[in-house]
């Protein structure tokens, strides 16, 4: 339609309308996913997952692009570190999302730092810590932030935290923030071992 109306040289006020309602329909498509996304994200068949080969590859998918925007991105990952038992599929989309969270919250030359490490409040567990350098998040909000539909962002959904606190404890796992205005944010993920599946104590994000 927009198409049509640039041929044939609609008024700019119907063009603009188009425009809105091809703006709104995206939106609608992206909350649709999130919402069969979060109705599907029953983890599959849980096998050994190597936390530190996830994050190699989910950094694969954003690290030109977060480069590209001036932002430092720093992985420093924990040698011989013990496998966990999950989906890594799921894992890596709750690596990404944290990511691109991230990216949206600094500014250029601001940093996104990623560390794995073991779990020092569970033997055998794995730590994944997600931080930035960017406008961090007000006190009256830190506390919905895993709400379904609950958004500080625009254009945001609300869903995308939703789903990763349910894909973390799916896999009797923990997700805490820590986060403060003009001071950045931590996440921090703990998931039990996979020769231990009893849930690890909640994680403590660190300043």
């Amino acid at each position: 339609m927009i198409e049509d109306a640039e041929r044939q040289r609609l008024p700019t006020e119907a063009r603009d309308d188009l425009e809105v309602i091809r703006i709104h329909a995206h939106r609608v498509a992206r909350i649709t996913q999130g919402l069969l996304s979060f109705a599907r994200h029953r983890p599959g068949e849980k096998v050994r997952v190597d936390v530190n080969r996830m994050v190699e590859d989910t950094v694969l998918l954003v690290a030109k692009q977060v480069q590209s925007e001036g932002i430092v991105l720093r992985v420093d990952l924990a040698p011989e570190l013990p496998p966990v038992q999950g989906d890594p599929t799921l894992l890596g989309q709750v690596l990404l999302n944290l990511l691109n969270n991230a990216r949206d919250a600094v500014l250029d030359g601001g940093e996104i730092t990623i560390r794995t490490e073991p779990d020092p409040s569970r033997a055998g567990g794995v730590r994944l810590v997600v931080r930035d350098t960017g406008i961090g998040i007000a006190e009256d909000q830190i506390g919905r932030i895993f709400e379904p539909f609950y958004t500080t962002k625009p254009n945001g959904t609300g869903l995308g935290l939703a789903i990763c606190y349910g894909i973390v404890r799916e896999h009797d796992g923990f997700i805490g923030v820590e986060s403060q205005p003009g001071q950045g944010t931590t996440f921090v993920l703990c998931l039990p071992g996979a020769e231990s599946r009893t849930a690890p104590t909640p994680p403590q994000a660190e300043a």
